[in-house]
């Protein structure tokens, strides 16, 4: 079956812990210019260690173990790099500004950096062919809508998953209702072994009985949702019903965790709001400097069970409104001040929301709260948008480390993106977790290196 098992990431970061291993002997026989004893090779392993998992966490970080898609190897080159050139800069300042290294000459690091990042840069580029799918899979997709188009597009060109033919049945379009003997004719006359299935249409779900019967002819028979989330990381909205909230999301509160959950938030950003407060008296010199106005920018949101909240920033727009601005529109991005895209661009302006954590409005981690002007809109527009109110919602979530920015709601009303973002934020509510609430805030880091996200 099609999968990017934890087995395989595991199996690649071992892989990558060897190769860090193998750099730093390479670099201490080349500048020693002999063949080093274990003995010798030890003695710089273990204080090394330090830096080899750090830049084992910065993989990490950068996404280099997540699953495989066409988006992030299209942007591989760019992450291998700037994990690497990162890993570099935390080695220097851990090697040269910790006691525990006592190793001389201090150009080891240097040649290691080298050393290890051209390994690693080509053992990355070519791990697929050591972690590819080597099965013959020929994958029929039955589903509806720019959903089944965009699972198809990944299947594809997807060179992890590798699958040798991938076709779609468009059930929007399709207007004949034995849709069992379309399907039934489609596999055995083109040899597919793989049936993604829309098992929640309305074409399928009084009929799904019948699909059974192709299990006899050793087809593979998965729920196109299924398929979708595993391979997309999200839920397609188009393709799912009631029914599959009740199944996927029903009886989640888990009070254990959840109470364990807000003690994290409070440990952790109780001491960054003590740090955030050096940015307060630059922040306000600037801003009284720039036009006199509030520095903070206090808004109405909505949090869990739609309750409304007041959200605090730093004020990173022009005091005064026009009356012919819309707070709903995209000519809001016109009152963003220079100063204000700075602190926007640097996440300055959302240090005041350590204040909203404490208080028990956000958490760490969620789905970003929103305008209750927008709330209105989008329950309106599209289904089930209500359902990310269920849980506290986050100073950063799942959809803001993991949509693509080119997709991100900026300002105003934006229908189309939003979706998108509910289809990472209800994947969110599937799956959450301690395990997964850790890797968004390691990952959250990646997102203010870059400077990328909301």
């Amino acid at each position: 079956m099609i999968s990017s098992r934890i087995t395989k990431r595991f199996m690649v970061a071992l892989a990558d812990f060897i190769i860090l291993d193998f750099s730093l002997y390479l670099s201490l026989c080349l500048r020693a210019l002999s063949i080093i004893d274990i003995n010798k090779f030890l003695s710089v392993f273990y204080p090394f260690l330090i830096i080899i998992i750090a830049t084992i966490c910065i993989f990490y970080m950068y996404g280099l173990y997540d699953k495989m898609t066409v988006r992030i190897y299209n942007e591989l080159d760019k992450r291998i790099i700037s994990s690497i050139l990162l890993s570099s800069i935390l080695g220097a300042i851990i090697f040269y500004g910790s006691h525990i290294f006592s190793i001389a000459p201090k150009t080891i690091l240097v040649i290691y950096i080298l050393i290890a990042g051209f390994l690693i840069f080509i053992w990355r580029k070519y791990a697929r062919i050591f972690v590819k799918s080597h099965m013959d899979n020929k994958i029929l997709l039955v589903g509806s809508g720019e959903e089944l188009k965009e699972l198809k597009e990944e299947l594809d060109n997807n060179q992890i998953i590798n699958a040798k033919k991938v076709d779609i049945i468009d059930l929007s379009t399709y207007r004949d209702l034995d849709i069992y003997t379309k399907i039934k004719n489609k596999i055995q006359n083109e040899g597919f072994n793989v049936l993604a299935i829309n098992m929640h249409h309305q074409y399928v779900k009084n009929d799904i009985a019948l699909f059974y019967e192709l299990l006899l002819e050793n087809v593979n028979i998965i729920n196109f949702a299924n398929l979708y989330e595993e391979v997309l990381g999200k839920i397609p909205l188009e393709n799912i019903d009631a029914g599959w909230f009740f199944n996927n999301l029903y009886d989640k509160q888990n009070k254990f965790y959840e109470k364990t959950k807000r003690l994290v938030d409070i440990i952790l950003s109780l001491p960054a709001f003590l740090i955030s407060l050096i940015f307060y008296p630059i922040v306000f010199v600037v801003i009284k400097i720039q036009d006199g106005g509030n520095v903070f920018y206090i808004s109405e949101r909505i949090g869990k069970n739609n309750k409304p909240f007041k959200l605090y920033k730093f004020r990173s727009m022009t005091d005064v409104k026009s009356d012919k601005i819309d707070v709903a529109s995209k000519s809001e991005a016109s009152r963003v001040t220079k100063f204000g895209d700075f602190i926007r661009k640097t996440r300055i302006d959302e240090l005041p929301q350590l204040i909203n954590v404490l208080k028990g409005d956000i958490s760490l981690i969620g789905p970003r709260p929103e305008l209750p002007k927008l709330v209105t809109e989008y329950s309106n527009q599209i289904p089930f948008y209500g359902i990310r109110h269920t849980i506290t919602p986050g100073l950063s979530g799942y959809a803001q480390i993991y949509q693509d920015q080119k997709s991100v709601p900026k300002f105003g009303l934006s229908t189309d993106a939003t979706k998108i973002k509910l289809s990472y934020d209800i994947f969110y509510l599937k799956h959450r977790s301690f395990v997964l609430d850790i890797s968004l805030m390691i990952k959250t880091v990646r997102v203010l290196i870059g400077k990328t996200g909301l």
